[in-house]
């Protein structure tokens, strides 16, 4: 009855043998549970938490927006990996869109029965097959409902810096992941120095497009810039703090506010640390 927080690693359950691809399932025969797994780099020891589910999901329909190959600064390179779970008995074919990389296109995956598909570094040769530079969203489909996860990395593709560090995504159902008409992005921090932290919005517009006004404010709400966002149908962009609001001082634990005039829009903050890359 009382609360507890119990954790092992996973060959402590399953023995030494390496599991290069696979998934846990909980069955709760008592009381509540909350499950997560820590998935962490044995090199740089970075981690990520990645939250149990359930399994009667229904969707059959996904958004997952902050997908890329791509350079970015301080010698970064990001990639997207995807893991799929077919919840049948039966093959499950997958159809991915790529969304704000220039036109849509689409790829088609097979999940085996009641089993974990994995593909790493999902726009380039395994998965779209793109460009190194590119990233937007993806939409994720099919005939009968699934579980999808993600985890976007920045690796060292030299080979000279070990290790990776990553952050988990988890898609949305795509009917609810559009705003339509405000939101906002807390924890806004942003400078060039090391130590230090810098912060990315980038936003994904609907079928019609997206048009309104961005709003920094500090940690009191005191405004302090306005932007403007405009956006055609399904066009992706990604800009930093001080790109959006260009000239404006960017102050600590700031707040951006999103105020839609027409259209629709998913968004996001990516933060990240000057010194690692994380």
């Amino acid at each position: 009855p009382t609360p507890i927080s119990w954790q092992m690693a996973l060959p402590d359950l399953i023995g030494p043998a390496p599991l290069a691809v696979g998934r846990i399932e909980i069955a709760v025969t008592q009381g509540r549970a909350a499950g997560y797994a820590a998935v962490v780099d044995n090199v740089t020891n970075d981690g990520i938490a990645v939250m149990a589910e359930p399994i009667l999901s229904l969707n059959t329909d996904y958004l997952l927006n902050g997908v890329a190959r791509s350079p970015g600064v301080n010698n970064t390179f990001w990639s997207t990996d995807l893991r799929f779970f077919n919840l049948i008995d039966a093959p499950l074919q997958v159809s991915l869109d790529s969304l704000g990389m220039g036109g849509v296109a689409t790829l088609v995956r097979t999940v085996p029965p009641s089993g974990v598909l994995e593909i790493i570094d999902i726009l380039g040769p395994s998965g779209f097959g793109f460009s190194q530079a590119v990233a937007g969203a993806l939409r994720v489909r099919a005939s009968s409902a699934f579980l999808l996860a993600a985890r976007t990395s920045n690796r060292d593709l030299s080979g000279g810096r070990q290790g990776s560090f990553s952050a988990f995504q988890r898609p949305v159902r795509f009917s609810m992941g559009f705003v339509l008409a405000a939101g906002l992005f807390t924890a806004i921090n942003h400078t060039s120095s090391v130590p230090g932290y810098r912060t990315n919005l980038a936003f994904l517009a609907g079928s019609g497009g997206a048009n309104g006004v961005l709003t920094l404010r500090d940690r009191l709400s005191a405004e302090t810039a306005t932007a403007t966002l405009s956006l055609g149908p399904n066009e992706w962009m990604q800009k930093s703090a001080t790109e959006w609001f260009a000239g404006a001082t960017i102050p600590p634990n700031a707040r951006v506010d999103l105020q839609l005039s027409n259209g629709s829009a998913s968004g996001y903050a990516s933060r990240i640390d000057n010194g690692t890359g994380d």
